[in-house]
C-alpha cells in the first residue's frame, strides 16, 4: 500500500477517508488542494509558517487518491507543490465544494460549519482547552 503522508503520530494511506480541501492565499494568491483527517488543525498549522492570510475555499470528503486526481487534472497550472494558479477553472472547482459538507466521521472530526470565507482565526489552537481531538 503506497504512503501518503505522515498525520499525528500514524501515516496515512492514499485511501484512509479524511477531507481534500481548498486553500486560498489571501485574494489573488495561489490556492492549496490538499488532504487532511482535520482541515482545522491543517490551516492552524499552515497559517504559523505562511506569512498571508490563509482562507478554505470548500472541500469535500475525500482520500489521497481523490486529491491526485485533482493534482493530475490542474498539473499544467502547478507552481510548487500542491499550491497551483488561481486559475478560473480551479477556482470554479473549489466553488462547486464551497458548503463544505462535513460527513460523520468517528475520529478527529471538526463540528458540521460553513467553511466559506473562513480563516484560521476561527479554529481553537489544537493544544488549547476546547480544541478538538
Amino acid at each position: 500500500m503506497a504512503l501518503l503522508k505522515f498525520e499525528g503520530k500514524g501515516v496515512s494511506t492514499l485511501t484512509d477517508p479524511g477531507f481534500v480541501y481548498f486553500i486560498r492565499a489571501e485574494v489573488g494568491g495561489p490556492v492549496k488542494i490538499g488532504w487532511a483527517t482535520n482541515v482545522g488543525s491543517r490551516l492552524y498549522q499552515m497559517q504559523a509558517h505562511n506569512p498571508f492570510k490563509l482562507l478554505v475555499l470548500g472541500g469535500f470528503a475525500g482520500s489521497g487518491k481523490d486529491e491526485r486526481v485533482l493534482h493530475d487534472r490542474f498539473a499544467a497550472h502547478r507552481l510548487h507543490g500542491e499550491w497551483f494558479e488561481p486559475v478560473e477553472e480551479l477556482l470554479a472547482e473549489a466553488a462547486r465544494h464551497s458548503a463544505f459538507e462535513w460527513q460523520p466521521m468517528k475520529s478527529r472530526r471538526l463540528p458540521d460549519i460553513d467553511f466559506a470565507n473562513m480563516t484560521y482565526a476561527a479554529f481553537p489552537h489544537p493544544q488549547s482547552k476546547g480544541a478538538t481531538p
